[in-house]
C-alpha cells in the first residue's frame, strides 16, 4: 500500500528540472574567422561558431545554465562541448573546473524567471574531426562532472 501511495507521488509531483524551465529560442551556427588566410595559403576559416538565445519560461530563478554542444556524423557524436550561458561562462575557467576557485565566489547573476542570455561556442578547425551536423542541448545533470573536452 505504502508502495502504491509513494508510486502516485511521484507520478503527480512536477519536475523543477532545468530544461523544463529553460528554452532554447534561437540557435545559429557558421564557420568563422577574424584575419587573412594564414601563412600557409589556407583561407579556410579557422573557427565554428555556435550562438543562440536561452530563455527561463520557469517561475524560479536559474543559477546557470550548462549546456552540450555536439558536433556529428550519421547522429554520432564526433565532438563535444560543455559550455554555460553568457552570463556563467566563467564556470568554464580552469581553475574553477580544477575547484581551486569556488564557483560560489565568482557571484553569477542568476537567470531570472522570463529573462533571456545568449550562449556561444567556439570549435577550432584543426581541432575536430569531419562533421556534418551540429546540435545544442540544455543539460539538467547538476551533479554531474564536466564532461571532457574531446570525446
Amino acid at each position: 500500500m505504502l508502495a502504491l501511495v509513494l508510486a502516485a507521488l511521484v507520478a503527480v509531483t512536477p519536475t523543477t528540472s532545468v530544461p523544463a524551465a529553460i528554452r532554447i529560442v534561437s540557435q545559429q551556427a557558421r564557420w568563422t574567422g577574424l584575419g587573412p588566410p594564414d601563412a600557409l595559403g589556407d583561407d579556410r576559416e579557422p573557427w565554428f561558431l555556435i550562438s543562440g538565445e536561452i530563455e527561463n519560461v520557469g517561475r524560479r530563478a536559474i543559477p546557470h545554465v550548462r549546456l552540450i554542444y555536439e558536433l556529428l556524423v550519421d547522429d554520432h557524436v564526433v565532438a563535444r562541448e560543455i559550455g554555460y550561458n553568457r552570463s556563467a561562462e566563467a564556470l568554464r575557467d580552469p581553475q574553477v573546473e580544477s575547484g581551486a576557485v569556488n564557483a560560489s565566489a565568482l557571484h553569477i547573476a542568476p537567470l531570472g524567471p522570463g529573462r533571456r542570455d545568449g550562449f556561444r561556442m567556439l570549435f577550432m578547425r584543426s581541432d575536430v574531426p569531419r562533421f556534418e551536423t551540429w546540435r545544442v542541448r540544455i543539460d539538467n545533470s547538476e551533479a554531474a562532472p564536466p564532461a571532457p573536452s574531446r570525446p
